[in-house]
């Protein structure tokens, strides 16, 4: 996903960033070196946290996809594309896919969903 740093928040111990995509902004981990502020990068988001259906993913009535913070945590808006036996989850932002663990019983392909979770952390890379 195209995110731009809006701030960097903090330093040390993490690199802790404010950045907007074209779906909201949210305060995310910085997986390299500390990025510039105002510049533009593609990342890849990951987190450790494992989510389970009915606590951290829900059914949304949203149609558009969004990314925002909500009491400190960050809120993911999209559409469910898939969740295999496993419980890995794919989820569609328009261009862009997501990818999260999963615990529980899982809706059905298609539907609009609300992801809730406590950290993300973004992890740059170039298409060189």
């Amino acid at each position: 996903m195209k995110v731009k740093i809006v701030n960097i928040v903090s330093k040390d111990p993490d690199n802790i960033v404010l950045c907007s995509t074209e779906f909201g902004e949210i305060v995310l981990t910085w997986k390299d070196n500390i990025p510039e502020k105002d510049k533009e990068y593609d990342v890849e988001f990951d987190t450790d946290n494992i989510l389970k259906w009915g606590d951290d993913i829900s059914l949304m009535e949203a149609k558009e996809p969004s990314i925002y913070m909500e009491n400190n945590e960050i809120i993911i808006n999209g559409i469910l594309e898939s969740v295999d036996e496993d419980g890995f989850m794919v989820v569609r932002m328009k261009d862009y896919i997501l990818t999260f663990e999963t615990q529980g019983k899982a809706l059905h392909n298609g539907v609009n969903i609300r992801i809730k979770i406590p950290t993300i952390e973004a992890y740059p890379f170039s298409y060189n």
